[in-house]
């Protein structure tokens, strides 16, 4: 899987995973656009630091 499909997976499965928790439909679209720049920024410029270390 490619790194855009990996991040597309990741952000619809995010979507699914909000509204099943009980978030309204619209306050997950109200963040979409942002989430999914964050997402893609990251895909195009490499993590560069922002990944999480156990």
């Amino acid at each position: 899987m490619s790194a855009l499909s990996a991040g597309r997976t990741a952000l619809i499965e995010e979507r699914h995973r909000r509204i099943a928790a009980g978030e309204s439909p619209e306050s997950v679209a109200a963040d979409a656009a942002e989430r999914a720049h964050r997402a893609f920024g990251l895909v195009e410029n490499g993590l560069k630091g922002d990944t999480v270390r156990a």
